[in-house]
């Protein structure tokens, strides 16, 4: 591994693909050595993450994006960990996460911010709001709405069409009931929107 991250520093310029097997390599030689490592103060220490101590709001290294998240919400028995990356939601396998011993969202307000701005991307995911559309546009919106849902593999959606004479509803239930993506639907019940509101489960 340390031969193949020679090879990557004698070029004269990286790209992309480069800077994310390096990042791959480094976690792989921390977690094969399982050394707990002391650096000097400023440099970034990354430890293999545990699932079992991960906790919602963890700032952590996703290897593959090369790049730091905040945990959002963690899938014990599939071992998977949704994670917040800049402003889209990822959802990453356990062994694809370190820990980061001093990340920079280091105090409760930081925290806290980071935590909220998690929690508006992960609404912006799970929710469309198509009110004042009409139908052409309503149908164009949630076509591109659920495809967006399936590549982020999420099991559950709502899209939000108001109840008013029930017309722009009618006509997104009998296009769910043709999109093959689509394992059911209903209105939502009470507390959840109620006849404005259509909650769709995908395949």
């Amino acid at each position: 591994m340390l031969e193949e991250m020679k090879d990557i520093f004698a070029k004269d310029e990286y790209d992309k693909s480069d800077l994310v097997k390096m990042a791959t390599l480094k976690n792989k030689i921390y977690k094969e050595s399982d050394l707990s490592f002391e650096q000097e103060k400023g440099v970034t220490l990354y430890q293999k993450a545990d699932i079992g101590k991960l906790k919602k709001g963890d700032v952590v290294f996703v290897s593959s994006l090369n790049n730091q998240g905040v945990v959002d919400d963690i899938n014990l028995r599939k071992k998977t960990v949704w994670v917040i990356v800049g402003q889209v939601r990822y959802n990453a396998k356990i062994d694809d996460l370190s820990f980061i011993s001093n990340a920079k969202v280091d105090n409760k307000k930081n925290a806290e911010f980071t935590l909220k701005r998690a929690q508006d991307v992960k609404i912006a995911v799970t929710e469309l709001n198509v009110i004042g559309k009409n139908a052409d546009e309503s149908i164009m919106e949630v076509d591109a709405f659920l495809d967006k849902a399936i590549l982020s593999s999420l099991e559950e959606v709502r899209i939000v069409h108001g109840k008013g004479l029930r017309i722009l509803g009618a006509k997104i239930h009998a296009y769910l009931k043709t999109d093959k993506r689509v394992l059911s639907y209903r209105f939502g019940k009470y507390g959840e929107g109620e006849d404005g509101v259509t909650i769709v489960t995908l395949k």
